[in-house]
């Protein structure tokens, strides 16, 4: 039985690793308009910050993989959540497009990692048809994200506002 929860656990953990990365990119989009009031900004600035979210996620995963594999997963993973989180902060403080570009390319550093480790850590894991059962779970949960997330924001949005959606 403990073995059976170690595996419900490992595969759940996996599949929560590639949620941030698609989550912080797609709830962002109903707080745009908000966004560009509260910064005093051209709706192709906001829309901007989008690209280079994506960008530093890009270049980043470059690095963070064969680090990933010299290193270990784990110590990866543990430097990246927090340059991701300092990233969020500088979103969340953002007085200016400025920072808060700037905290969207400290985000896509940091969660770069993400994705792809959950990805590697499922490999070295899990072989055969449980691979192959962990990752349809895992592209099934890639798949929603962009779905919900939106709705997701929307509501934060309502209730919050723009700045509480950049954790």
């Amino acid at each position: 039985m403990q073995n059976t929860t170690s595996k419900n656990t490992m595969i759940f953990l996996i599949v929560l690793m590639n949620i941030p990365a698609a989550l912080a990119l797609d709830q962002y989009a109903p707080s745009m308009p908000a966004m560009v009031h509260s910064l005093i900004t051209s709706t192709a600035s906001i829309q901007l910050s989008i690209s280079v979210y994506m960008f530093a996620c890009g270049i980043l995963a470059l690095f963070w993989g064969p680090l990933s594999d010299r290193f270990g997963r784990r110590p990866i993973f543990l430097i990246s959540i927090p340059i991701f989180l300092i990233g969020s902060l500088f979103c969340i403080f953002a007085t200016s497009i400025g920072m808060l570009l700037l905290g969207r390319i400290i985000q896509g550093f940091g969660i770069a990692s993400c994705s792809f480790l959950g990805a590697a850590i499922m490999s070295d894991t899990f072989e055969g048809k449980m691979l192959n059962k962990v990752s349809s779970y895992f592209s099934a949960a890639y798949s929603l994200v962009p779905i919900l997330a939106p709705v997701i924001g929307g509501y934060i949005q309502e209730w919050f506002g723009w700045r509480a959606k950049e954790v």
